[in-house]
């Protein structure tokens, strides 16, 4: 765990203040040894004989020179200094009693002891040592009168010398005392003013860190709000107008996802260097999401807004260059929304929130383009909110459906199976909502492989009624997108949907878009299809003919089939489609690939592919979506229906 540099400015101070009181300390009692030692060896030989006060010197010796070792350890420092001010004290007020009182030449050492406890003990420490001087000497003249205190046991000379060697130590010791609060303090200043600096550089680096993005330097959301509420209070605003432009950028999810986060960290810092490169100085570049940044820019009033729509694709042009990180090119986009508001009616909410739904214009328009903040977007929004709203309630209450298509053989009538079509119910009229009216929403809030998953749930229920009563109905296909098809348990919920009805993996097909572009086998979507035909899982191609499916696809994947799209028989009957038919026809016998015709409508068409081979169809000449107590019904009167019908027609018409 780290410390807070506060702390760890304080302990550090703290030890170095303890270093420098344990030194002090350590020296002044070895100090006080050496000078008691040598005076106590004068007095012995200028006067040999044992006396009081020079056995008390020796026990100072003594006891200053454990001082002096026992202060050397942190636990035993406080104790120690305590001592030598006791001792000090103490040896003082003896010394004192048996050479002459307050007239002798110990008395004046006692004034060192309130010094050495304002050097090690604090001011407590120091008024009670100095109270405890002043009882001393009080005391001494106390007793003086009943001859408590002896005289000087030694000739007028002889002390006089001592006494003064005695005073000029004690002097020496509150001159060292007074020199050392001097640099002491000068110390602690010196210290406090370095702790200050680096306080004060430490709540910079916080404040400059609270208002920018750790990953690109640049500010982040916070610093992104004060910085136009700022704008929003200049006085010039009648000459100029704030320009809030939101970029996202495209397809970085796929750089991230291929490269790793260390390359994706690498191309969201490239992109915003170039973002700043292409802004001028008072203008701001604030990162606010994953890949989502904005940028705060003015323009001149007179200055057309064209001005900011270039800016903005030149900047999509900057964004989308090759960016080169860790020696792997990367290519991204950026789509952009702005808004151009004058100060005088605007918010900083409503400049950030105006210029995102632009941004969502830009994106639902097809992505790297930009977009100017319109009336009509808040509309579309508001609109877009609302299904959103609408279809998470659909999930919670179980309103998500799906319809049933028959595929029948187009040369017995006999049913193939079924296709799933997923629909949700409207809360409001009850119909059953198409695919295009909330497919492209549900992908964009992330809601797509739930679907996928409710829906393939309520197909294998459908397929098990349909069964248990007594209807022959081989197989049910479902729709995968890109996001279910890529996830790693879309085959194990499949297969656990599977079982826990009784249904084996030939019930089921899945249909994968043609749109949803496959590669390579390292594709996590090809492993997907890989995957469900080790379960028995047929899989085939859907609208093949409408999108950009590659060669490979087709040879390498481990399909079952394909569906051919109903814009590749709408005009049958011209001789280019046809031949464009009867080729892709082909193409799948040749691969060994089913084919399903989409889309058929007419007796014409049937006929055409009845003609050219195709087996199976399905469409809204044959039965349309219905749902499954409708298609009970249907399949009641197979014998009488669409295909019957349209068989019969064809039969009138000398078409068969």
């Amino acid at each position: 765990m780290k410390m807070a540099p506060e702390l760890a400015l304080s302990g550090s101070t703290q030890q170095v203040d303890f270093e420098r009181k344990q030194k002090l300390l350590s020296r002044l009692a070895l100090a006080f040894c050496v000078i008691i030692a040598i005076f106590t060896t004068v007095i012995f030989i200028l006067l040999p004989g044992i006396k009081p006060g020079k056995i008390i010197a020796i026990c100072s010796v003594f006891g200053f020179a454990a001082i002096s070792r026992f202060s050397l350890r942190k636990e035993w420092f406080q104790t120690s200094a305590v001592a030598m001010v006791v001792l000090t004290l103490v040896a003082g007020f003896a010394g004192s009693l048996t050479n002459g009182g307050l007239e002798g030449y110990v008395a004046p050492i006692l004034i060192t002891s309130p010094i050495a406890a304002a050097l090690f003990l604090g001011t407590r420490a120091t008024i009670i040592s100095a109270i405890s001087v002043v009882a001393a000497y009080a005391l001494m003249l106390a007793m003086e009168p009943y001859g408590l205190v002896r005289p000087e046991p030694y000739p007028e000379d002889v002390t006089s010398i001592a006494a003064l060697f005695l005073l000029a130590t004690a002097t020496a010791f509150c001159a060292a005392g007074l020199g050392y609060f001097s640099s002491d303090s000068k110390e602690k200043i010196r210290s406090l003013t370095d702790v200050q600096n680096q306080l004060l550089a430490a709540s910079e680096k916080l404040r400059h860190a609270a208002l920018h993005d750790t990953l690109t330097g640049i500010a982040n959301r916070q610093k992104l709000q004060q910085h136009i509420e700022a704008r929003l209070r200049e006085t010039d605003a009648k000459h100029d107008q704030i320009c809030v432009i939101h970029i996202d950028l495209d397809r970085f999810k796929e750089v991230n996802d291929a490269h790793g986060h260390p390359v994706g960290d690498g191309v969201l810092r490239k992109a915003a260097e170039r973002m700043v490169k292409s802004i001028g100085p008072a203008d701001l570049v604030a990162r606010i999401g994953g890949d989502e940044f904005v940028i705060v820019t003015t323009k001149p009033s007179r200055d057309p807004a064209s001005k900011i729509q270039a800016f903005c694709e030149n900047l999509i042009e900057q964004i989308s260059r090759p960016i080169l990180v860790n020696g792997i090119e990367c290519r991204v986009g950026a789509s952009v929304g702005y808004i151009i508001s004058d100060r005088a009616c605007s918010s900083t909410e409503s400049l950030i929130a105006n210029a995102d739904i632009a941004l969502y214009e830009s994106k639902r328009c097809g992505r790297d383009v930009a977009h100017q903040f319109t009336g009509a977007m808040r509309e579309d929004v508001e609109t877009q909110r609302s299904l959103v709203t609408d279809l998470k309630l659909a999930f919670e209450e179980d309103r998500i459906t799906c319809a049933l298509q028959p595929q029948v053989c187009l040369t017995t009538g006999g049913l193939l199976g079924m296709e799933a079509l997923g629909r949700i119910e409207c809360p409001t009229d009850g119909r059953l909502m198409l695919p295009v009216e909330f497919l492209d929403v549900m992908e964009n809030v992330g809601l797509i492989d739930a679907f996928d998953e409710r829906v393939m749930s309520k197909a294998l229920d459908a397929l098990v009624d349909l069964r248990s009563r007594g209807f022959d109905v081989p197989t049910v296909a479902v729709n995968a997108s890109a996001k279910s098809l890529r996830s790693t348990h879309y085959v194990e919920t499949m297969q656990r949907e599977l079982a826990t009805r009784g249904l084996t993996g030939d019930s089921m097909v899945v249909e994968v878009l043609e749109s949803i572009l496959i590669e390579d086998r390292d594709d996590l979507a090809a492993q997907t299809i890989e995957a469900l035909s080790n379960a028995g899982i047929k899989t085939v191609i859907d609208d093949f003919g409408s999108g950009h499916a590659s060669m490979w696809a087709l040879l390498e994947l481990q399909l079952d089939g394909i569906k051919i799209d109903r814009s590749l028989i709408t005009n049958i009957e011209c001789e280019r489609s046809r031949t464009v038919v009867e080729a892709v026809l082909k193409l799948s016998h040749g691969l060994d690939l089913t084919a399903v015709v989409e889309g058929i409508e007419t007796p014409q068409q049937y006929s055409a592919l009845q003609s050219m081979g195709c087996e199976a169809a399905q469409g809204f000449g044959i039965c349309k979506p219905l749902e499954l107590n409708q298609m009970r019904d249907w399949l009641e009167t197979f014998g009488k229906s669409d295909v019957a019908d349209m068989q019969a027609s064809l039969k009138s018409s000398g078409l068969v």
